[in-house]
């Protein structure tokens, strides 16, 4: 095999391969696939796997409540200090 050889199949190769990149991104386009561009949706798949991922991650469970005391309290000291506020400037 000769270096012309080998260079005419490395740019085949590269043909192939953006062809095929130009492919999936058509496919991708038309909603047939998720490729690069758009990510997936969390759907049926994840609703389902929801309790399984809570019986066997019980952290997971105490980490999102608590995450939602903490937004729930700073919303509460935020709408608190705009009463403070009003009550203030009147």
């Amino acid at each position: 095999m000769t270096w012309v050889t080998g260079v005419a199949i490395t740019v085949v190769a590269l043909m192939l391969l953006v062809a095929g990149d130009r492919l999936l991104l058509k496919t991708e386009q038309r909603g047939w696939i998720y490729y690069r561009k758009n990510k997936p949706e969390s759907g049926a798949g994840s609703a389902a796997l929801g309790p399984l991922v809570d019986l066997f991650q019980p952290s997971r469970e105490i980490a999102i409540t608590e995450q939602r005391k903490e937004t729930h309290r700073r919303h509460q000291v935020g709408s608190e200090g705009d009463e403070n506020k009003d009550a203030a400037s009147s």
